[in-house]
């Protein structure tokens, strides 16, 4: 029987609200893993999520049944909850309305992974100019 095959990876990027540095050292990597699981409990494959701590890089395959916005919703709502219940700040924490998000081709998959979004590097060495340009509006 036939079957629909979609194989969508997107590169999304949005920032905590204000561009405060609110995602500290201390619980970061943890919840860049229960971003990636909350991408995987929508069906799409997480791949890689880093940042600093005033925002976040993800790379994920999109399920073919889901939109770019809802995921990308949900991952952020999730996340925030996550923070609010897990690492109480004094103010509620909340991510900034929008993000950015760019297709990645599947042969440049690996390349993504080992970018220095990785490993928390700063922006300028992440991100190519024209799409600072674009992040830095977020």
């Amino acid at each position: 029987m036939p079957q629909s095959l979609a194989k969508v990876y997107l590169h999304v990027i949005f920032s905590t609200k204000n561009r405060e540095p609110r995602l500290l050292d201390d619980w970061r990597d943890e919840l860049f893993r229960v971003m990636g699981c909350a991408a995987n409990n929508l069906g799409c494959q997480s791949l890689i999520v880093g940042g600093t701590a005033d925002h976040v890089h993800m790379l994920f395959q999109l399920s073919r049944t889901i939109r770019i916005a809802d995921a990308t919703g949900n991952i952020k709502s999730s996340s925030s909850a996550w923070i609010n219940q897990n690492h109480p700040p004094p103010v509620p924490f909340h991510w900034q309305a929008t993000y950015a998000v760019f297709s990645v081709r599947q042969s440049n998959i690996e390349g993504v992974c080992e970018h220095p979004a990785a490993s928390g590097a700063p922006r300028e060495a992440i991100v190519p100019r024209r799409i600072a340009r674009m992040v830095a509006a977020l």
